[in-house]
């Protein structure tokens, strides 16, 4: 990869949001005219460093049409009010949802889903032995629903033994021992997967990863002539292949290789899949110095070589006395943390619908109190039964 330099100390000024009228940094005007000039480049951007504003920048000063690829819908929707008209604001799900619903899927084949004790009874799975420990049907199921998520995020043309999970118990087992459970649910998964894809209403659904997965193996070439790609360190593989494989498009990753959270998944940085022409934004105009310096130690463990800067005017400590938000990296811990703070506190609020807990939760009330459990906890009773 080709590099860029940058000035040792970018110019402090807040990037509003259209460019030329906001002033940009150093950083940020040599990314744009690397854009300008038809580069294909990886941006690698910290927490706060003005990169939708840089984006926006690159979008105003090209005509073309264009494509920017953001993680989630509230995103879309923000910046589809910021961005030109000639520059389309998806998500990547939408954007493959576009060419699959032309194969005439149904709503209930595109968006339902199948736990792994249905997928039980579809394929009519039986039990494993594997030298003395029996791996019940159901827990087959959860292997070959786990092996289709692990397919679908991934960017192989076919589901193959590697897909196939190896938790809990089976960790133990050698591979001579895992080999037949492996060819057994490999099998069962490219059949399930032969259903998922069939247009009719089988009764086996394509799910979100699904259509997906459909899309990218579709080799579409997209009809635009550049595409911005946001959040790039946590990048589906296949919507990666897709990307790699335009003919022509000039295209642009931005992230930051430090923000990486859904590796556990599957997903890749994508800014270190593409041989490109490099640019930075170490500046954030979100915490001060202080907090940079601490942020630039912290980070050179990890092979980080950029010294990030703060701004001048914030002088911000780490701990808040009185925090008035809460970042929780688990589910558990929310709903602990929304607990404890209930006591005193007359109105917390949940930022994202979280409609998944509420409906974990209020089953868990049903199920306490002899009332009928509506959707989520089912598969969780019919396990712990079979287990009894």
């Amino acid at each position: 990869m080709s590099g860029s330099r940058r000035e040792s100390n970018p110019v402090v000024q807040s990037p509003t949001s259209c460019y030329p009228r906001f002033s940009p940094t150093g950083e940020q005007s040599a990314a744009i005219t690397a854009f300008s000039q038809g580069r294909t480049l990886t941006l690698n951007a910290c927490a706060g460093s003005g990169k939708t504003a840089t984006l926006e920048a690159m979008a105003q000063t090209d005509s073309r049409r264009g494509l920017y690829i953001v993680f989630s819908k509230a995103s879309a929707d923000e910046a589809r009010q910021r961005f030109p008209k000639h520059v389309e604001v998806l998500t990547s799900h939408s954007l493959a949802l576009r060419r699959v619903r032309n194969r005439r899927y149904s709503n209930e084949k595109l968006f339902n889903v199948l736990n792994g004790n249905a997928i039980t009874k579809v394929l009519s799975l039986h039990s494993i032995e594997l030298g003395g420990y029996a791996l019940l049907d159901f827990e087959v199921g959860h292997a070959v629903r786990g092996t289709i998520g692990k397919y679908c995020q991934s960017d192989s043309t076919d589901i193959l033994l590697k897909h196939v999970p190896k938790n809990g118990i089976l960790e133990r087992l050698s591979e001579r021992r895992l080999a037949p459970y492996r060819r057994y649910v490999r099998e069962q998964a490219a059949a399930l997967w032969s259903l998922m894809c069939s247009p009719e209403n089988n009764g086996v659904p394509l799910g979100h990863d699904g259509y997906f997965k459909l899309w990218s193996l579709s080799a579409p070439q997209l009809p635009y002539e550049y595409v911005l790609l946001d959040e790039a360190q946590d990048s589906n593989p296949s919507l990666v292949h897709v990307l790699r494989n335009q003919d022509k498009c000039q295209q642009v990753f931005v992230g930051d290789r430090y923000q990486q959270i859904y590796e556990w998944r599957g997903a890749v940085n994508a800014m270190d899949q593409l041989t490109a022409h490099q640019c930075f934004l170490t500046r954030s105009f979100r915490y001060g110095q202080h907090i940079a310096d601490l942020a630039t130690r912290l980070l050179e463990p990890l092979g980080n070589t950029e010294r990030l800067y703060g701004r001048e005017d914030i002088k911000g400590g780490f701990v808040a006395e009185n925090p008035d938000a809460y970042i929780s990296r688990t589910n558990a811990q929310m709903v602990a943390t929304l607990v404890q703070l209930e006591s005193r506190i007359s109105e917390v609020y949940l930022i994202g619908e979280g409609r998944d807990i509420l409906n974990l939760l209020d089953d868990v009330h049903r199920y306490c109190h002899r009332l009928c459990v509506c959707l989520y906890l089912v598969p969780l009773f019919s396990a712990a039964a079979k287990t009894r």
